[in-house]
Parts: structure tokens; sequence; C-alpha cells
């Protein structure tokens, strides 16, 4: 019979598995930060998609080995209530956990979600760049 072996489950060379020594990896971009990211995505028969965009951390999240991956948003939470949107900080009734929460929220931003941090550049916001100056520059292929 073959067994399964799950992966976070692995013990590492300091005795630890894989799943403990990853929790213990804060996540190293805060929340609210402008993140540059690209993301491709492959389909059948040689057709794909290539994302670039800039959006804002709006959630610290771990993948099932506990490896930090990011939420991002068309903007950054602490702006959602202005907007007439969600409470970043509220719990809907009836809601018990964060990721439902988030995807309520989601109905007023759309969310890109669990990105890895080595896929993610942090943008300086400044004046410049709200004004629109340095915005994306398409490299037509």
């Amino acid at each position: 019979m073959t067994k399964a072996v799950v992966f976070s489950s692995l013990v590492e060379a300091n005795g630890r598995t894989i799943r403990e020594n990853n929790l213990e990896v804060r996540h190293k971009i805060s929340i609210g930060t402008l993140v540059q990211f690209r993301y491709s995505e492959w389909f059948e028969g040689g057709a794909c998609r290539r994302s670039e965009a800039r959006m804002f951390v709006c959630w610290h999240a771990r993948d099932c080995d506990g490896t930090p991956l990011y939420w991002l948003a068309t903007k950054p939470p602490h702006l959602w209530l202005q907007d007439g949107g969600v409470d970043p900080n509220l719990v809907f009734p009836g809601l018990t956990d964060r990721c439902q929460h988030y995807e309520m929220a989601n109905r007023f931003y759309k969310f890109v979600r669990n990105i890895g941090e080595e896929d993610l550049t942090p943008i300086e916001v400044t004046a410049e760049l709200v004004s629109g100056v340095g915005a994306l520059d398409w490299d037509l292929v």
C-alpha cells in the first residue's frame, strides 16, 4: 500500500516541519502598500493571459504549508469606508472567518488572491504617480 506524504509535514534539517518553519516567516510587505506584479496564466492550445498591475496589499494570507501570501485590491483598505464600501475590520453577522468577510468585501473591490511575495514589487506612492506620471507602460512583443 502506498502512503501519501503531506509536503508541509516533511521534517527539515532543524527537526521542524516545513509548515512549522514557514509559519515563523513574517509577511514583509505591509497592508496598504502599493505593489506592482506580473502574472502569466497558460491555457490549452497555446492560449495565455499576461497581466501587469499595481494594486494595494489588503490582506496577509498563507498557503497550506504556511508560506506567506498576499491578497491585493484596487484601493487600500483604509479608503473602503470613504467610498461607501466595507469596513475591513468589521465582522459581518453570520460570517465567522476573515476569508468569508473578504469575500463579502469583494463585492466592492476586485481582489487578486494568494500572490507570493517573490512576485510583488513595492511601489512608493508619490505626487507624480498619483497624477499619472510613471504609470504602467505596455511593452508589446
